[in-house]
């Protein structure tokens, strides 16, 4: 198996996405590094695994924090968007919003049913 092969299969340690963006300025790259090593085989292998498995981890963190992001905004929309019928329900059979302290509201229910 040839060296660059080899650091082919090391690349699909990182997100699809990146690679497809960089992959193949990664392999270039990686080819003129081997060509001009100045280290044995095994040390500049060690370097290119520890490097790869470094920067991998690091770009998963970054996907895997962006998706928590996107899918905690989404839950926030969908729970604004079921919570507004049942708001408009309340304050049109008589409920008000009384504020406690400067910064938390109590929800007052309606004494009668609607």
């Amino acid at each position: 198996m040839s060296a660059e092969r080899l650091y082919r299969l090391l690349l699909r340690l990182y997100p699809a996405d990146f690679r497809s963006e960089y992959g193949r300025e990664m392999t270039l790259l990686f080819r003129d590094e081997y060509r001009t090593r100045d280290t044995t085989a095994i040390a500049f292998w060690v370097s290119m695994v520890w490097d790869a498995a470094h920067s991998a981890i690091s770009m998963w963190v970054d996907v895997w924090l962006a998706r928590g992001k996107e899918y905690t905004r989404t839950l926030e929309i969908i729970m604004k968007l079921a919570g507004t019928p049942w708001l408009k329900q309340s304050q049109q059979c008589g409920g008000r919003w009384d504020q406690l302290t400067s910064w938390r509201l109590r929800w007052v229910a309606p004494r009668v049913s609607c």
